[in-house]
């Protein structure tokens, strides 16, 4: 269990069995994760007025770019390091609208 919560503190959602992370809303303002070799994963978040009730996720950025999916990839942040720059809201919004997390048994054929 310990290590659910400090997913879910970080804002991300480890897949079993894929190098995928589904997207939740991070707990801290700032957080730098050292993943050695001189590689970081930096998040921040921003938005909602530093309100308990601002986590729903606005918008997102990854490495600079605009995110559209609700989940990024191990080469997306882990791999060499990267950002993830989250916009936090009271309110839902449509910002998740790019294609779904990969799947074993849609992609199997």
């Amino acid at each position: 269990m310990e290590s659910w919560i400090l997913w879910n503190m970080i804002g991300l959602y480890p897949m079993t069995g894929q190098p995928v992370f589904l997207v939740g809303s991070p707990w801290f303002a700032d957080l730098t994760i050292d993943l050695g070799d001189g590689k970081k994963l930096e998040i921040t978040s921003t938005g909602g007025d530093s309100s308990d009730e601002a986590y729903q996720v606005q918008s997102l950025k990854v490495n600079g770019e605009d995110w559209d999916k609700a989940w990024v990839s191990w080469d997306d942040v882990f791999a060499n390091g990267g950002t993830m720059e989250f916009v936090l809201g009271t309110d839902a919004a449509d910002w998740a609208t790019g294609p779904a997390p990969p799947s074993p048994a849609t992609e199997a054929e």
